[in-house]
């Protein structure tokens, strides 16, 4: 009875945290380590002194980036006559030598538009990498590329797009779009109730974690594809090293959903779920 009454608080705290802010620990300090071939973001007690954190720049700083972006960007053909307009936000990775990986869209325009600003994002020169008292680090950098037509903007022709953002990375232009929003929404067979059940069967409290006290949620974005397969995950939002393997794990282990349609078609679409790791009361 405690048992399944401890899974219910639980869960509760799942479903209503989606539409609530995340309170950060304010005395943990945020690294970046590497696990399960991820980049995420560490929440680590300081056990002495303080942690100095600085973030990885462009070149020149802001003013460089935003002239970068404006000399390099070729607003797709297509987009423009379409009208399409707006930002794509780019999630990526500056090593600590630099280089710019594990670039995804974040945030999608039109796949031609995402298309252009992961090419931009990619062909960036070396970055100032971002340190951890003074030693340097991969870091997790957004970076925002706007879309809007100006007469002296560079448009791209159909021909210099050979390849489209969808499910699994950069495939050939005949690939799908992947949504954030569509008229139904893709679900776990069952259900959020089936989905929390399965959830609460599989995690399991890192005991690292559980021993430093480590709690609150690892929030996982991942692509439910047009055929109901899982895969992209990604950590938006940490918890430490140990919960956010464990969250990946839970997710890439989903049996096939019910995928999202819009008018009438199914379609590949962004998720979102959050994973509680709560300590007992």
């Amino acid at each position: 009875m405690k048992k399944t009454t401890y899974l219910v608080l639980t869960f509760f705290i799942i479903s209503t945290s989606i539409f609530a802010s995340i309170k950060l620990f304010s005395n943990v300090p945020n690294r970046f380590i590497q696990v399960d071939d991820t980049i995420h973001q560490r929440s680590r007690i300081a056990k002495r002194g303080s942690v100095t954190e600085v973030f990885p720049q462009f070149p020149g700083g802001a003013h460089a980036l935003r002239k970068y972006i404006k000399e390099n960007l070729k607003y797709p053909e297509i987009s423009a006559r379409n009208k399409v307009q707006g930002t794509v936000e780019i999630n990526c990775v500056v090593t600590k030598t630099g280089v710019i990986e594990k670039v995804i869209v974040m945030t999608s325009l039109d796949p031609y538009c995402d298309a252009e600003a992961v090419r931009l994002v990619k062909n960036m020169p070396r970055w100032i990498p971002g340190n951890i008292n003074g030693v340097p680090s991969d870091m997790h950098r957004v970076i925002v590329v706007d879309f809007k037509k100006n007469t002296d903007q560079k448009v791209a022709t159909n021909a210099d797009f050979n390849s489209i953002v969808t499910c699994g990375g950069i495939e050939n232009k005949y690939s799908e779009t992947i949504f954030t929003v569509v008229e139904q929404m893709p679900q776990f067979h069952g259900g959020l109730v089936a989905m929390k059940q399965f959830i609460a069967k599989n995690i399991k409290y890192p005991e690292l974690s559980k021993k430093y006290k480590i709690s609150g949620n690892v929030y996982v974005r991942f692509v439910v594809s047009k055929d109901g397969k899982l895969c992209d995950a990604q950590i938006l939002r940490s918890l430490d090293a140990y919960c956010d393997k464990e969250a990946l794990r839970v997710i890439r282990s989903m049996p096939n959903w019910i995928s999202g349609k819009t008018n009438g078609v199914n379609v590949s679409v962004y998720y979102i779920v959050p994973l509680t790791f709560a300590l007992p009361l």
